[in-house]
């Protein structure tokens, strides 16, 4: 009976090791980019307001602020906990070129010109580890 009892034992302690995980996936999504969503959202002119697709919280105070609690942003090799903030904020665009001479030297110098309005931008990221 004590031989049975240990011949079992070896065969689960076989069965359980072979269940490990040895860090090929053969080809398998497990742990893999989609598990995760991507932090994304679309700023809504008309409305004043952003989108935040498959954010876990979304609250519009004075500011809108969106968080995903575990997703990819900019980054795809890193999850974690993002939060962003967006606010109405000066925003300035390339408009154009100007040159003009320097009058002390005589020499042309270009700048490059913007036009600014206020608008809804993003203002503020902030990342930490997920929440789980």
């Amino acid at each position: 009976m004590k031989t049975v009892l240990t011949v079992l034992c070896w065969i689960g302690i076989a069965v359980m090791l072979g269940g490990c995980d040895d860090g090929d996936d053969n080809g398998g999504t497990a742990g893999a980019y989609g598990d995760f969503p991507e932090v994304s959202f679309v700023i809504n002119e008309s409305t004043g307001n952003v989108i935040c697709y498959n954010a876990d919280k979304n609250v519009i105070t004075t500011q809108q602020i969106c968080t995903w609690n575990c997703a990819y942003y900019n980054n795809k090799g890193a999850v974690r906990k993002v939060t962003l903030w967006f606010d109405e904020a000066l925003v300035c665009r390339d408009s154009g070129i100007e040159t003009t001479t320097d009058p002390d030297t005589g020499e042309e110098v270009t700048k490059v010109t913007q036009e600014c309005t206020n608008e809804i931008a993003l203002v503020k990221e902030d990342f930490d580890p997920c929440v789980l």
